[in-house]
């Protein structure tokens, strides 16, 4: 990538004043779209829950496979 390829900030090395990154093409952000309401607290919250919960069910998966690996391998405390 050439230099002429960055806007003026990155190349002057000034980041105070960098706007935002644009949505990709074909995406719209949900604060750009006037006419379909914000989510509800609720349901942000849940999705923040349930992705959190399944985060700690998976580490609970891999550290009980690595635990029957290492048993399995003689490798007991």
């Amino acid at each position: 990538m050439a230099t002429t390829d960055l806007p003026e900030q990155v190349r002057s090395g000034s980041t105070r004043s960098l706007s935002p990154l644009p949505s990709p093409p074909g995406q719209k952000s949900e604060s750009s779209q006037p006419g379909r309401p914000a989510r509800p607290w609720w349901s942000r919250l849940g999705w923040l829950v349930f992705i959190w919960g399944a985060s700690i069910v998976v580490l609970a998966v891999v550290a009980g496979l690595l635990k029957l690996f290492m048993n399995a391998a003689g490798l007991t405390a």
